[in-house]
């Protein structure tokens, strides 16, 4: 079921729902006034990347992962000789 967000006329309030596709509602939910709703379209997110460029949330991920192998690999070279029983 999709979720939409509405906004009520009479107390001022958004809020959102889910319902069918063929369902419309009729009243508020919180206030219960009828005939004062207004449907706020929901707009997609759309991140462009231009070429040859990453993003800053990329940027982040990969020196997280960069960190994250480099720690790896002191860590196996700081076991390396140990034994365990």
């Amino acid at each position: 079921m999709p979720l939409y967000v509405y906004e009520c006329g009479a107390c001022k309030e958004a809020f959102e729902t889910r319902h069918s596709i063929k369902e419309d509602l009729e009243k508020c939910i919180l206030c219960f006034d009828p005939d004062s709703l207004k449907r706020i379209p929901a707009m997609p997110i759309i991140i462009k990347k231009e070429k040859g460029k990453s993003t800053k949330t990329g940027q982040l991920v990969k020196k997280f992962i960069e960190e994250a192998r480099e720690d790896l690999k002191s860590e196996k070279e700081r076991n390396k000789g140990k034994e365990y029983v």
